[in-house]
């Protein structure tokens, strides 16, 4: 399936404004985390259907896991080889679940938090591929659970934040887009407009995770509907190296917390510029050889006698 341009555009956008945000400690660019979601929901969309839930669960763990380990790597031996380490947060850090001990842990990769509702959203995925009777069955389960004893992982089970990556499904759906550039124009305003930031933890309590879906969920929506509706803009040359530093976006988000706070003594546009560099040279060594399922053997079968002659060819 090919690339959308444009999708990789805003790629681009989402983690420069997250790496912005912690360049200059300013809650302004956070939320460039929720227009990565309705992204992630707009391509789930695309690559999962008619997908069977194994396949498509394989595949969206080689991409996700193995590049988040060696990044997390740093942060989870630190505490172990020269600290104490707080076990429950090791665990969650490593497994993406982050309900240990009965409560919420914050992950050692500061960043990994939105990885626990991405691994969500695919299990999710995963659940309604395997069958719509399962996906509901699951979903009654979890509320009744949430009404009977409430705690931590019913909370973040149901957060609203998943509403993000359903808005995004729901785009890839979308066939008509009218106002494409004014709805873009809007959406960067009201995104990027507000200083405003939230931990993750918050989105475990129901009422501020919808005050962010209405703050920062919506304008993303709008921001990624502008951009499909003027796709053809964004296919002109002047965006193919958006396009790479997009195909690097993951890489530069898992790293840049290591430019941007092991080389504090630097200014801040060089900073910047470090925390890019690091993640495309993480994206071009590591992430494009580990983000890739290993291809299938291919049984080697004895070839067939032809009785053709030689000299007819492979026609």
């Amino acid at each position: 399936m090919g690339k959308v341009q444009s999708i990789q555009v805003l790629r681009v956008l989402a983690v420069m404004a997250v790496v912005y945000a912690h360049v200059f400690t300013t809650g302004r660019g956070t939320s460039g985390v929720d227009l990565f979601f309705v992204i992630s929901g707009f391509i789930i969309a695309r690559v999962s259907s008619d997908r069977p839930p194994a396949t498509f669960i394989k595949a969206r763990l080689w991409r996700i896991l193995p590049v988040y380990w060696l990044a997390a790597l740093p942060y989870v031996a630190w505490p172990i080889l020269y600290g104490t380490p707080d076990w429950a947060k090791v665990a969650a850090t490593i497994s993406l679940w982050p309900v240990w001990g009965g409560a919420y842990q914050q992950p050692l990769l500061p960043v990994a938090w939105s990885l626990y509702f991405e691994m969500l959203f695919y299990a999710a995925v995963a659940l309604w591929l395997t069958g719509k009777r399962w996906a509901l069955g699951a979903a009654v389960l979890v509320v009744a659970a949430a009404l009977v004893t409430p705690g931590p992982t019913t909370a973040f089970l149901l957060s609203p934040i998943i509403l993000e990556f359903v808005a995004g499904s729901a785009l890839a759906r979308v066939r008509s887009f009218r106002l494409a550039l004014p709805a873009l124009i809007l959406g960067l305003v009201l995104l990027f407009g507000p200083e405003r930031s939230f931990e993750g933890v918050t989105m475990l309590d129901g009422s501020t995770a919808w005050l962010r879906l209405a703050m920062y969920g919506v304008p993303a929506s709008l921001i990624v509907y502008g951009a499909l509706g003027l796709e053809r803009w964004f296919a002109e040359p002047w965006a193919k190296p958006l396009v790479l530093i997009g195909d690097a976006s993951y890489s530069i988000y898992l790293t840049h917390l290591m430019a941007v706070r092991g080389l504090a003594d630097w200014s801040a546009p060089l900073r910047m510029l470090a925390a890019i560099a690091l993640g495309l040279a993480c994206y071009f060594t590591i992430e494009r050889t580990l983000g890739r399922p290993p291809a299938p053997r291919r049984k080697v079968v004895a070839p067939a006698i032809d009785s053709r002659p030689a000299l007819a060819g492979e026609g």
